[in-house]
């Protein structure tokens, strides 16, 4: 698909154009918010073990 083809496909009044891209995007992000709420916790424990290594490390 060429830029001209693909900026005609989102600049379409048609609402069933509009529809075929907000249900990818929409899915995309869904997937997406996913992703950080089951990392979320995970990365905040990895955090305070690398703040508690950093505080008992001896400066030379």
């Amino acid at each position: 698909m060429g830029i001209e083809k693909g900026c005609a496909l989102v600049t379409s009044e048609s609402g069933a154009v509009k529809a075929d891209c907000v249900v990818p995007t929409a899915t995309v992000m869904g997937l997406g918010l996913v992703v950080v709420s089951s990392t979320r916790s995970g990365v905040g424990g990895l955090g305070s073990d690398i703040g508690s290594g950093l505080t008992s490390a001896p400066v030379a």
